[in-house]
């Protein structure tokens, strides 16, 4: 199966009431375990590889490393480079191979963004590459605010796509000092929904809850970052049994199979959730 283009997974997704899900590879260990969800559900995925995790160099390793795995799955995949801050490694990303960016711009000005944005879409929309910009929380403040959701801030963020001319739209999903478990702004959210021409994107730094999942598809959620270190999975599964059998230790390819089982089972429940 040939690479996904991640606007048309998204909206066949959306066409027939799911979310896609995203998560982060970072080794083969990781990769075979999400082949193996995929294969199990049957169910589209995205590839991502952390900007803050690659040093310039290696680019062209991850991009192709998360290529494979996409080529290697029955059904279509993308590969998308996350949290990119600027023009540099938008361009080294897009010539070593991915085929998406996720742009960072929750530390900038405003128009620091936009000049950054459109640039970065410029350049990769000239090579069929697709932008997804992070831009704000969808979480619930602990002070509310009573402006939040007004026409202001909506028509402030739609001239931003429009100008930009992203593909997709992200959101933060987190938790506050005041609140243990992420409350969403449905409001803003429908509000967003109502508004905005392009897809909506979350990016889980908090626990997505079923019924929070479900409310958030509603209202137009098409894609979710999920937060889960699937190597941290796979290396925790890996040292729970060779605390309990050493045998198992003796023997690496047992190893390889239990850590990539856990991997496939966490991702197969995530998926689940946006099913």
């Amino acid at each position: 199966m040939s690479i996904g283009n991640i606007l048309e997974i998204v909206r066949n997704a959306r066409k027939h009431g799911r979310a896609v899900g995203a998560f982060e590879i970072n080794g083969l260990e990781e990769g075979l375990g999400i082949y193996d969800a995929v294969v199990a559900t049957n169910q589209p995925v995205i590839l991502q590889v952390n900007n803050q995790n690659v040093g310039a160099a290696f680019y062209q390793f991850y991009a192709g490393l998360a290529r494979l795995v996409a080529e290697l799955c029955p059904v279509p995949v993308g590969v998308q480079l996350t949290y990119c801050s600027n023009f540099e490694d938008a361009v080294s990303a897009i010539n070593a191979g991915f085929l998406s960016l996720m742009v960072d711009c929750t530390k900038s000005a405003w128009e620091d963004n936009i000049k950054l944005v459109t640039e970065i879409v410029k350049y990769a929309h000239r090579k069929d590459v697709t932008v997804e910009v992070l831009l704000d929380s969808i979480s619930v403040p602990e002070e509310p605010m009573i402006n939040e959701t007004d026409e202001r801030y909506l028509d402030r963020l739609l001239q931003f796509v429009l100008d930009t001319k992203i593909d997709l739209l992200a959101f933060l999903l987190n938790t506050t000092t005041k609140m243990d478990e992420p409350q969403v702004n449905y409001l803003k959210l429908q509000q967003l929904q109502e508004t905005m021409p392009v897809p909506l994107v979350l990016v889980e730094r908090a626990q997505l809850k079923p019924v929070v999942a479900k409310q958030c598809i509603k209202l137009g959620i098409a894609k979710v970052n999920f937060m889960d270190s699937l190597l941290e999975e796979y290396l925790n599964q890996v040292f729970v049994y060779y605390q309990n059998d050493h045998q198992i230790a003796s023997l690496p390819q047992e190893l390889l199979k239990i850590g990539r089982s856990r991997v496939a089972e966490l991702v197969n429940q995530k998926l689940i959730l946006l099913s």
